[in-house]
């Protein structure tokens, strides 16, 4: 069986950002470090310092699906599923917009509900970004989240 004791830094090329975003702003899409991964927060933005664009400038709901689809491609990248999840915190700029659409939250996690953190905040890192979720996972006994190693 692998025992995973190092630390794990990645950045999984999962058609989300750039690599020069995680370099420029000095932080990792994932860090893992035995049986938790911890992901950075996933906003509804694709590409890198020259061309960073936000997904459904003015629409919840496509932020919501564009985010739960990157949590997907983070999760499967370090071979782990929705089943996997411990927590998310949810930020957002109008907490009763994402009220309104919270089925979309409870169809994607179904019976895998993590603990919750909801946050509305005055402003995420573009303007017309309206939402961000952090998530911690679990990774079961005797397997190793892919990954770089970092001294």
């Amino acid at each position: 069986m692998k025992t995973c004791t190092n630390i794990s830094r990645t950045a999984p090329d999962i058609g989300y950002l750039d690599a020069d975003i995680f370099g420029a702003m000095g932080f990792s899409q994932s860090v893992k470090f035995g049986n938790m991964v911890h992901y950075a927060g996933v906003a509804p933005l694709r590409g890198g310092l020259k061309n960073l664009q936000i997904i459904s400038e003015d629409d919840m709901a496509g932020q919501i699906e564009f985010v739960l689809a990157t949590l997907d491609a983070c999760l499967k990248a370090d071979g782990l599923t929705r089943e996997h999840l411990l927590s998310w915190t949810i930020y957002t700029t109008d907490i009763a917009e994402l009220s309104a659409h919270a089925a979309l939250l409870a169809k994607w996690v179904g019976p895998n509900r993590p603990a919750s953190t909801i946050v509305e905040v005055s402003a995420l890192f573009l303007p017309k970004q309206k939402l961000e979720i952090t998530v911690f996972a679990a990774v079961p006994q005797g397997v190793c989240a892919s990954g770089s190693v970092t001294p």
